[in-house]
């Protein structure tokens, strides 16, 4: 956890959490704004450019094999006895050992083993200058090979996390014991990998430091954008607590161009500090991804949730007819009855089956309960209840306990103003896959790469609606299309010229196309014409003849391309 300014981290508040629809989207660049600040980049770059002598390629699997032996400074000579040393199962004893000279020996004092090193002074490399190869004793218990150090394990394991991003302390454990045959403790094997994990990223804890510059220049390069930095106060200076951020572009964008309708949610970083990232999402008008707000806090509980939507508030207010829809987070449900008590508060089905499935499981049951959950009207969500508590009573006093206390779970609940018939909060997870690698950098690259990720996401498709032709976004388009296959099926009887019974096998629906209304309430929950109202229309094409533009007319009309034109700056 980082002091504001220039003054040092706490270690003793390493514990607190602060320290820490998919779309295949790349991070452009690799130096983040945490590493092109970095003071300690330049320098070592100075330094590469300006040395004129003789470089030495260094293997980290290389032995201490011979006299003559190089190496190009004395840490790499080190790294490689030891593990020549873990190799040959056994352990030695450092006799001498300075930035000029190195002299071991073998652990056991019945062993002749010795070998000696120093620093060319010509040349700067380190050289093994003598060396007893003949090794008598090897007995060490591998488990507790003490050769086999934490900056061993680094060595040994930053490649895959360079590659790979996160690998978990268990899986680098397991890959050790497959390539080294060398079995070590689990904590010795995480301290390698906070090493590693730092070597490639650079010091957690600097990253705090740089958080004031990061705002202001978010801020200042991005108009509309809000960061709000949560702190507290300790002996030593402030210290980050929390942070929130929307960029301008996306909370003018949601605004804009997007329905009412955002997906909470929080998922944990797995950096060196921990913490949980909160994010707003919502979904643009081709059904894709729209990030609207995200940050991090220590925890997931009321008063983190409460000062994340103090800041959603302060971004987008309180748009019409708003919906939040959640995972039943820690906290969240008190903190939107505080910040948004009138907005309506869908619980996501998923995470609410799997709640349900721990006391009631089976395939019946669960049919029953994703019918009720997707039913549009109330007399078919009724209908599926009343078939739950034939087959088990205690099931559906369950649900009964969630209607007393107005949980918001199927669609015939749903409001008509979002016109958003989700019942899962899958764009939150999509958008938690979407920012997968980048929670196991420290926070200053989490939050930028979170940005660039953003900004490119925004500039491909503002190039892609530039191509379009019309006013039309293609997805709507499309999908009016798939909705008319079949329409013959279905018997219209007029009453008058916006007014029908449409009937389908044994169901009948009353459509109102200037109300943009029918009885089966999908029209007004989703926002897309069903298909009792695309028959219709397809009865009165003779009269019209443009049969697609009359319902794209009646679609919701969401403007994405405005959404997409919108400007978002680099840093």
């Amino acid at each position: 956890m980082g002091k504001e300014g220039t003054e040092n981290s706490s270690n003793s508040n390493e514990d607190i959490a602060s320290k820490g629809v998919n779309e295949d989207e790349e991070i452009e660049s690799e130096r983040s704004y945490h590493s092109l600040y970095n003071s300690s980049g330049s320098d070592d770059d100075d330094q590469d450019e300006g040395f004129e002598g003789e470089f030495y390629e260094v293997d980290k699997d290389d032995l201490v094999k011979e006299i003559g032996s190089k190496f190009e400074d004395v840490y790499h000579y080190r790294r490689a006895l030891e593990y020549f040393a873990i190799l040959g199962e056994f352990s030695i004893n450092y006799i001498k050992s300075d930035p000029g000279r190195v002299t071991t020996r073998c652990a056991s004092k019945d062993c002749p083993w010795r070998v000696h090193a120093s620093r060319l002074p010509e040349e700067g490399a380190f050289q093994v200058k003598t060396m007893q190869k003949e090794h008598l004793y090897s007995s060490i218990n591998k488990s507790g090979n003490k050769m086999a150090t934490k900056n061993w394990v680094a060595d040994r394991v930053i490649e895959w996390l360079r590659n790979e991003g996160e690998v978990a302390p268990s899986e680098l454990r397991r890959r050790l014991v497959e390539k080294y045959h060398v079995e070590l403790p689990y904590h010795r094997v995480w301290r390698g990998k906070e090493i590693a994990m730092s070597i490639i990223h650079g010091c957690w804890d600097n990253s705090y430091l740089k958080i004031m510059s990061f705002k202001e220049e978010l801020v200042r390069r991005n108009h509309g954008t809000i960061v709000k930095l949560d702190k507290f106060q300790q002996d030593d200076g402030w210290h980050f607590r929390r942070i929130f951020i929307s960029i301008g572009a996306c909370s003018i964008g949601f605004l804009t161009g997007c329905r009412p309708f955002l997906g909470l949610d929080g998922c944990h970083l797995k950096g060196k500090f921990k913490g949980v990232m909160l994010t707003a999402t919502a979904i643009d008008g081709a059904n894709r991804l729209f990030p609207v707000a995200y940050g991090v806090a220590e925890s997931e509980n009321i008063e983190s949730w409460s000062w994340f939507l103090n800041g959603l508030y302060e971004a987008i207010g309180m748009p019409n007819g708003l919906v939040l829809t959640s995972d039943r987070q820690k906290g969240l449900e008190e903190a939107i009855s505080k910040i948004y008590p009138l907005v309506e508060h869908r619980t996501c089905v998923r995470h609410l089956y799997k709640n349900f499935k721990k006391k009631f499981a089976g395939n019946v049951l669960q049919k029953i309960v994703w019918t009720a959950a997707s039913s549009f009207t109330t007399t078919t969500y009724n209908a599926s209840l009343e078939e739950l508590k034939v087959v088990n009573m205690k099931a559906y006093e369950w649900f009964l306990d969630l209607e007393r206390k107005r949980e918001i779970w199927s669609r015939s609940q749903f409001g008509t103003i979002a016109k958003c018939h989700y019942i899962t909060n899958n764009i939150s997870e999509s958008f938690n896959a979407w920012v997968a690698d980048a929670r196991a950098r420290p926070l200053l690259d989490l939050l930028d790469i979170v940005r660039q990720k953003i900004m490119v996401m925004m500039d491909r498709r503002r190039s892609v609606a530039a191509k379009w032709k019309g006013k039309v976004v293609p997805f709507v388009v499309k999908n009016v299309k798939e909705l008319s296959i079949g329409l013959t099926e279905y018997l219209v009887k007029r009453s008058s010229d916006f007014t029908a019974e449409v009937s389908y096998k044994s169901k009948r629906c009353e459509v109102v196309l200037n109300e943009r209304k029918c009885t089966c309430r999908r029209w007004q929950v989703s926002g897309i014409p069903c298909v009792h109202a695309l028959a219709f229309i397809h009865c009165i094409r003779e009269q019209n003849g443009k049969t697609l533009l009359m319902i794209i007319f009646l679609w919701r009309g969401i403007k994405a391309p405005i959404v997409w034109k919108l400007h978002l700056c680099q840093i």
